[in-house]
């Protein structure tokens, strides 16, 4: 009981470390972006794709409204950058829905060009052939 209640503290820990990365700087500059990212990819390759699952894609989910348009380009970013370091299924599935929902919804040019670039880079690592029928 006191491991499994350790665990949990830990991966509620994870979590709260990667809120923070993603809302260190309100408005990050591509700089910035990229410095972020590379701190996802360190995170990722240290924790694994169950952890990038179950706390990282969740948390670009949750930021896919968020109201600077530098950070919606950050999660657009985060697309392409984490595809080679999670499971097939889920670049499939969230990674692609979240970058088709961009390129459809978004507003800003700036961030649908982000989705698009990164959509480019995705396509790459799929392997369902309906969704390159979609791109």
């Amino acid at each position: 009981e006191e491991i499994m209640s350790n665990v949990k503290n830990e991966k509620e820990h994870d979590c709260k470390i990667l809120k923070l990365l993603f809302n260190l700087i309100e408005k990050p500059s591509f700089e910035q972006r990229s410095m972020i990212l590379n701190s996802c990819i360190q995170f990722t390759k240290f924790v694994g794709p169950i952890y990038v699952n179950n706390y990282l894609l969740p948390l670009c989910w949750e930021l896919l409204n968020d109201k600077s348009e530098e950070k919606r380009m950050l999660i657009a970013e985060a697309c392409s950058i984490l595809a080679p370091h999670i499971y097939n299924e889920i670049r499939n599935s969230l990674l692609f829905s979240i970058l088709k929902q961009i390129v459809e919804l978004e507003n800003s040019e700036q961030v649908r060009i982000c989705a698009v670039k990164s959509l480019s880079i995705l396509i790459n690592y799929l392997k369902d052939e309906q969704k390159f029928i979609q791109v």
